[in-house]
């Protein structure tokens, strides 16, 4: 029996072909509606930010995947007027025969769509340089990776710990900031900046503005450079715990936040590498240890993505949606602040045809955390396949259509029947007459069994 990868593989060329065609038509079209559109007054005037941005970052189509796998590329960035924010996933499927390929075009919107060329400088700039900004001046900014194992969370992360590091440290003197790293295991918490990885708890905190939680006992450290504050932020995260899955050798098993604060202003930036999210069938072979691990860390992005859609349509995230897991509980101080707090959410997805299923959910949660998101589907079905046009199947007939019939079949000899039935006579109602029904419609034993019923009988079959 065949899998859907196996299948993707097996008709690759098929499927390539088919995604070219589609490029190379909608590209044509983009191009075609920048020439006919014109400039809007007012439309290059920066907009109001939005306490939620969410961009999307594909990462490049690897070596090993096309060798072992006979990957093909299924990511479609649309290009747009200097940045895209639309990219498109093609959907590789087939129908209930599996023979006949067909192509699931489906279109995303975000605030802006990073390509597999893009540099890490790149992405800092427009997703977390704000930020950084904002927390010179006494806000919050948080920062949150997320998408499945795999697919270069930690490796765009990792860039913006030492660019944010190296931007809050212009123009500071020594031991104004401080950092402290965490990583939570389930609803286990741990201090990475320590060899040994003590085990904190978490402790509620009572302020003014509400009831916060913070990891207890949780070292702090004072950098004096950039470089010290670097390779504090390395060593931390050489102790993350990792494990081997189907989809990563090296997959993060804890969601990692850093957390730097400036203590002159009160500013105060959060820098969140989730765990990678995973399906069933990529932990199938794990122990039942880790399989309660990937529940716990998928119940634990549910219930921070509840509290991300409340923010992003400007509403005070309600008490007990902080509370429902661990992550949230820490991170309810950053995200409650909807007056000074920002939020930027970077959905990295892998391109791989057989990463579909994966790259689909992160886009479509992805999608769903803007305050205006956008999903299209074109469904093709591959030209190259001959499909077999069948007319509708008689259950479907109106009882106009199965009076029509009646008085055609057999040249009218069946025209006196349709007096006989009732006026609301379905093609329902046809294809359940029992050979008897038809010989009591038909007035005799001949008629009812000749064509009428050897006709229904012939569709039942």
């Amino acid at each position: 029996m065949f899998d859907k990868n196996e299948l993707r593989a097996a008709y690759r060329d098929l499927f390539v072909e088919a995604i070219e065609k589609y490029q190379a038509r909608i590209s044509a079209a983009v191009q075609e509606s920048r020439t006919d559109r014109a400039p809007q007054p007012g439309s290059l005037q920066s907009a109001q930010p939005k306490p939620v941005q969410v961009y999307a970052r594909k990462r490049p189509l690897f070596s090993d995947e096309i060798a072992k796998r006979n990957d093909f590329d299924v990511l479609h960035i649309l290009p747009g007027e200097g940045s895209s924010s639309q990219l498109v996933l093609h959907n590789c499927l087939f129908q209930a025969d599996l023979r006949t390929p067909m192509v699931h075009h489906l279109r995303f919107a975000f605030d802006q769509v990073f390509s597999q060329t893009a540099l890490d400088q790149d992405v800092y700039k427009v997703c977390a340089a704000n930020l950084v900004a904002a927390v010179r001046s006494g806000h919050a900014g948080t920062v949150l990776m997320f998408g499945q194992t795999g697919s270069g969370k930690t490796h765009t992360m990792r860039a913006i710990e030492t660019l944010a590091a190296a931007d809050l440290f212009q123009d500071l003197g020594p031991k104004v900031l401080s950092i402290t790293f965490v990583e939570l295991r389930g609803a286990r918490c741990f201090d990475l900046q320590v060899a040994s990885l003590p085990e904190l708890k978490l402790r509620e905190v009572r302020e003014a503005s509400g009831n916060f939680f913070a990891a207890e006992g949780a070292v702090e450290v004072f950098p004096e450079t950039v470089e010290q504050a670097c390779a504090g932020i390395q060593a931390a995260r050489q102790r993350r715990a990792t494990s081997v899955t189907e989809a990563n050798d090296e997959s993060s098993r804890s969601h990692a936040i850093c957390t730097i604060r400036l203590r002159d202003t009160g500013g105060c930036l959060t820098l969140v590498d989730c765990a990678g999210t995973e399906r069933r069938k990529d932990s199938a072979n794990h122990t039942r240890e880790r399989q309660h691990e990937g529940a716990e860390i998928n119940a634990s992005l549910y219930a921070l993505k509840e509290c991300i859609r409340f923010m992003s349509t400007r509403q005070r995230v309600p008490p007990h949606a902080f509370r429902a897991s661990a992550l949230t509980k820490l991170l309810a101080r950053s995200l409650s602040r909807l007056d000074t707090s920002l939020l930027s959410v970077i959905c990295t997805v892998a391109p791989a045809a057989s990463d579909t299923e994966h790259t689909l959910s992160t886009l479509r949660t992805g999608a769903a955390l803007r305050v205006k998101s956008a999903c299209e589907t074109e469904r093709e079905i591959l030209q190259s396949i001959s499909t077999k046009n069948r007319d509708p199947h008689p259950r479907q007939w109106s009882p106009h259509e199965v009076q029509g019939w009646l008085c055609q079949v057999e040249d009218g000899f069946f025209a006196d029947v349709c007096a006989a039935l009732p006026a609301e006579f379905t093609g329902q109602m046809l294809v359940r007459l029992s050979e008897p029904h038809c010989v009591r419609l038909c007035g005799s034993e001949s008629r009812g069994r000749n064509p009428t019923y050897q006709f229904v009988k012939g569709w039942k079959s």
